[in-house]
């Protein structure tokens, strides 16, 4: 019987498949890859996102015996404003951690008390409330440039200092990156930028997550000057 840390290893996402998310096959892939390399450098890790909604994303880690703590910032609005295009309103309907906790439940595997909701906007947390300094983070909140600036604020506070901060919904809250890297540079921070498959990206503040697994490595390869190019091809529109 395949174990669900294999089906993590192998990429497979079908381990997603109990709940829906707003996340490509590509996107999925991308986040294992992320899991993946943590696991196999980590006994044991934390795991926090900002914006759970349903819960589709949690699956992997509620299911994984070395993700020993789950973190899930949501302030559980109903709509909320997206840089995807001017005036946009994304709606969320039904949107409540107990929802999201029933549908976790359904699953029928995992332990669900390692995962703690709080319903707030990060930037209102105090970061002395994440004991478990998280491995792997997830920014999937509200799509505005301000609001993803706020919530890499808060991750970078609470991070593990070998961690790595995900994006979803790249081609929105790209002009926020930006925005990171000059932050970082600014401070002098090591960490490597990686565009993954489809909308999602990250940035790596220890390597040799990335030098220990070969799809990363091959998408770092490929990937080295995507985030550059992408900027010059979109100001030239």
């Amino acid at each position: 019987m395949v174990t669900y840390s294999q089906q993590i290893d192998s990429l497979n996402v079908a381990i997603f498949e109990a709940i829906p998310s707003q996340t490509s096959t590509a996107d999925k892939r991308s986040l294992l890859a992320i899991h993946r390399t943590t696991g196999q450098k980590h006994k044991e890790f934390s795991y926090l996102e900002i914006g759970s909604h349903l819960g589709g994303s949690i699956q992997p880690y509620l299911l994984d015996d070395r993700c020993i703590k789950v973190y899930s910032i949501d302030p559980r609005p109903r709509e909320q404003p997206d840089d995807r295009s001017p005036g946009c309103v994304a709606h969320y309907d039904g949107n409540s951690s107990e929802r999201m906790i029933f549908l976790l439940k359904s699953i029928g595997d995992g332990d669900i008390d390692k995962i703690e909701c709080i319903e707030s906007d990060a930037s209102e947390v105090d970061p002395a409330r994440i004991l478990n300094a998280p491995e792997i983070l997830l920014i999937d909140g509200e799509h505005t440039k301000t609001a993803v600036l706020s919530d890499f604020r808060f991750c970078a506070k609470v991070a593990s200092q070998s961690g790595t901060i995900a994006f979803h919904d790249f081609f929105i809250i790209y002009p926020a990156i930006v925005d990171i890297f000059e932050q970082l540079d600014r401070e002098r921070r090591s960490y490597v930028p990686l565009k993954l498959e489809d909308n999602v990206f990250a940035i790596f503040f220890d390597q040799d997550k990335i030098r220990m697994d070969p799809y990363l490595e091959s998408l770092h390869k490929k990937n080295r000057d995507f985030l550059p190019n992408f900027l010059r091809k979109s100001h030239s529109k």
